[in-house]
């Protein structure tokens, strides 16, 4: 059950952490006699927001320009290299035994040593990642692997990707955006979220439909989520202003008589 909802949890930037950490707060206050662990997980998930827009002051045009040339390029980048992780990944399911398996998954732990944060770095960050990875890949000698598997297309658009991503970079005063303090309290944040999220489903009880529509309410931003992102790429970042969750339901006195919630 946990880890159904932590896969539900999007890759988030900047943005999207703000915006998906906002909106569960939100959830939260409409849920009344919450539990001490979650109540303690709440507390921590709004003071790491509060850290993290606090490091951030002069960067809301980034927060809420979604179309933005660096925003659409950092986000045409990242979605393709999880094109070609999840592609790789999907060949190294195959059996042990094919050889095509074994090829991709040198070639995951090759270029992706450390496999997919859950969290999209800031842009100067992201593009460093992305030129470390495009150097493995050249270093490494897994042009040619990637090659004999077919992920000529993959490569190609990523070097691509990565050209306009930093040209984009480039023209724009960006700097702070590759600070390490910025990314530990981005770090910090998404780790709030994935522990709040898990405080949360740990409440549910068996068989209980008062704890099920509970938890229920407190992650309906994660459904609002996952209908935000794209079919292909894993992105949460509008704000939760220009795109607000469902409304949350109101938990009134239970009774068998009326066993569901009332949305408000």
């Amino acid at each position: 059950m946990v880890h159904a909802y932590l896969r539900r949890i999007p890759r988030v930037n900047l943005s999207g952490a703000i915006a998906l950490g906002r909106a569960l707060l939100a959830a939260a206050d409409l849920v009344p006699r919450l539990s001490d662990p979650v109540l303690r997980a709440k507390r921590l998930l709004a003071r790491r927001l509060d850290n993290l827009v606090a490091l951030t002051p002069n960067q809301a045009p980034y927060f809420h320009a979604a179309r933005s040339p660096i925003a659409l390029a950092g986000r045409n980048l990242d979605a393709a290299w999880v094109a070609l992780y999840e592609w790789l990944d999907a060949i190294a399911a195959l059996p042990a035994d094919c050889g095509a398996a074994r090829s991709a998954v040198e070639a995951l732990v090759g270029i992706f040593p450390r496999g997919f944060e859950m969290i999209r770095p800031p842009p100067l960050v992201e593009w460093g990642e992305s030129e470390a990875r495009l150097d493995r890949i050249e270093q490494g000698g897994f042009e040619a692997t990637l090659q004999a598997l077919g992920g000529t297309p993959f490569v190609a658009t990523i070097r691509d990707a990565h050209a306009t991503y930093g040209r984009a970079l480039g023209d724009s005063e960006g700097g702070a955006w590759s600070s390490r303090a910025i990314k530990r309290s981005l770090d910090a944040s998404a780790l709030a979220i994935h522990a709040y999220v898990t405080c949360v489903v740990a409440e549910l009880c068996d068989n209980d439909p008062e704890s099920t529509m509970q938890a229920s309410a407190l992650l309906a931003p994660l459904d609002f989520a996952e209908m935000s992102m794209d079919a292909r790429s894993a992105f949460f970042d509008e704000t939760l202003e220009a795109h607000p969750p469902p409304p949350p339901v109101r938990f009134d006195e239970w009774s068998d008589e009326q066993p569901f919630a009332r949305a408000v």
